[in-house]
């Protein structure tokens, strides 16, 4: 299951998913996030960031790509998925990002099957790019599920 602990200690905020750490950042850092989390649900796609550090963690998410889950919230998608960019497929589907895009980090193309949180099964597709990001070195990922792209 999925904890957020917050502690307030000298103006920083530690985050701590699911025992596995923790992200450090003070308040301003904070806020700032807040104010773009809502730019990354205007793009058509599910957007998540995804530790490049071989946890493959999941320390950020957006509206859009748990709504491709069918969760409500991107707390309940977090825990359906337990904050792991494994768990966002099927088994036989899974391969390590780093072992995705044949070297080539700036263009990684992502296909899998998932299950969504009601138990239907879908197919998402998307692209990966590794980046520095806030939380160190992580892939940034947009995500589509096929069903999606064809209703458009």
């Amino acid at each position: 299951m999925l904890l957020y602990q917050c502690k307030k200690s000298r103006g920083e905020v530690w985050l701590d998913l699911m025992n596995q750490g923790g992200i450090h950042m003070n308040q301003d850092d904070m806020n700032g996030q807040e104010q773009y989390k809502e730019d990354f649900d205007l793009i058509e796609g599910g957007v998540c960031f995804v530790l490049a550090d071989g946890s493959e963690r999941i320390v950020f998410a957006n509206k859009k790509i748990a709504a491709l889950y069918e969760c409500d919230t991107v707390e309940m998608f977090m825990q359906l998925c337990s904050a792991n960019y494994r768990n966002l497929m099927e088994e036989e589907d899974y391969k390590p990002l780093s072992a995705l895009g044949n070297g080539h980090l700036n263009h990684i193309p992502i296909s899998f099957d998932y299950k969504t949180k009601n138990g239907h099964f879908r197919r998402a597709q998307g692209i990966g790019t590794l980046k520095d990001t806030r939380f160190g070195k992580a892939y940034v990922l947009l995500l589509f599920s096929v069903e999606q792209i064809s209703s458009d």
